[in-house]
């Protein structure tokens, strides 16, 4: 989600899940406990409410933000499932 957020070209989004994937990974690494994990899930989401709360004018841009997602995340579906038929079809 994060290398999405940059391609739309949304920084504070793809801040937001790359702290989301660190936390993840350092708790399945063992590098976090569970309260830490807990902890910067809570700071987390006070990053996300910042995000949309920034500027209530601004949400044009959202939806145009998650418009982008969905054409990207429909192009990728599109070609995993082309690439999927194929090599089925080849075996």
């Amino acid at each position: 989600m994060a290398e999405l957020a940059k391609a739309v070209g949304w920084p504070d989004m793809q801040a937001y899940h790359e702290a989301e994937t660190d936390a993840a990974q350092r708790l399945i690494e063992g590098k976090l406990n569970w309260d830490g994990y807990e902890d910067a899930a809570r700071q987390n989401k006070v990053a996300l409410k910042k995000i949309f709360d920034t500027d209530p004018t601004e949400l044009d841009e959202h939806k145009r933000n998650f418009q982008k997602f969905e054409s990207i995340c429909k192009d990728l579906a599109s070609t995993f499932i082309v690439r999927a038929k194929g090599s089925a079809s080849s075996k």
